[in-house]
């Protein structure tokens, strides 16, 4: 499919306003692209709009005029009702308009609205991403590019306002299946780190010396190191209710990312033992639990 960089004055759309699109919203906005969004959450387009951007009522209005369209919501459902859907971008996006989805969901996901595009003449790529709402505001985030190469180009100056790094993994499919390896390997993570500190706390062991030791081997890393800590100071300053409201979230998204992970395992009839074993305690490893 033939077309240009996209540049300024093509109309770019967001939706999903949340913790990470939010500060990749804003990037784009503050870069001076032409930007309209759209999230549930008004208050937060609000936020945009005050920044320059323009505020659409649903998707559907962003399809009428806006190039390309960034997804970053949730879940599976989510992705399906803002693309699919009767008030979805395909319901009004012109031939040529570019999707593309952020959302951490499943590869049958991302490849059936990638065929249902193709109908449409709308191209669908998956774009996940890592680093985090801290990455996404120091720009500094890393994505995972499935599609062809020319659209990988022509979408590049739109991605590059958020990302230190564009990693094209392949065709279609293979963005979101990069993903999903790197979010289980970080779940296994988590789950190594808790119980290292829980072993080390009944011996008498403080996580500053397991953090010391494995800092100097490569076993403990930065971000396993960021979770716990942050998860145990969360845990003495929160009664129990409020800390369990404040991590329920967390490991709700652990569950989602790893069943996604355990069922492309299952179509190509692999096992991932690990990570079957990863996704039954993970709700408990966020909640500091067993």
């Amino acid at each position: 499919m033939e077309g240009k960089e996209v540049d300024m004055t093509d109309k770019i759309g967001f939706v999903g306003l949340g913790n990470i699109g939010r500060p990749m919203a804003v990037n784009l906005v503050n870069d001076g692209f032409d930007l309209t969004v759209y999230d549930l959450y008004q208050p937060a387009c609000e936020a945009l709009a005050e920044l320059g951007a323009k505020v659409s009522a649903n998707a559907a209005e962003m399809g009428r005029s806006c190039k390309v369209i960034c997804v970053c919501v949730r879940d599976d459902s989510d992705v399906e009702d803002v693309v699919c859907s009767e008030h979805g971008v395909f319901s009004t996006a012109r031939p040529g308009t570019i999707v593309i989805i952020h959302s951490t969901v499943r590869r049958g996901t991302i490849l059936k609205l990638a065929d249902d595009g193709h109908k449409h003449e709308v191209p669908v790529l998956d774009v996940p991403i890592t680093g985090g709402a801290s990455g996404a505001e120091k720009r500094s985030l890393c994505y995972m590019f499935g599609g062809p190469t020319e659209l990988l180009e022509r979408c590049r100056p739109v991605l590059a306002v958020s990302a230190s790094k564009i990693v094209h993994a392949g065709d279609v499919g293979m963005g979101i299946a990069l993903k999903l390896c790197n979010n289980l390997m970080t779940y296994l993570a988590f789950v190594s780190i808790h119980e290292g500190a829980r072993l080390a706390e009944a011996t008498g062991l403080s996580l500053d010396l397991l953090k010391q030791v494995g800092s100097v081997n490569g076993v403990v890393t930065p971000q396993m190191m960021t979770f716990i800590e942050g998860r145990n100071l969360a845990r003495a300053a929160l009664d129990e209710e409020s800390f369990r409201a404040s991590f329920a979230g967390f490991a709700s998204l652990g569950k989602k990312d790893l069943d996604a992970a355990l069922d492309l395992a299952a179509e190509l009839e692999i096992k991932l033992p690990g990570t079957s074993c990863t996704r039954g305690l993970i709700e408990s490893v966020f909640l500091d639990e067993y």
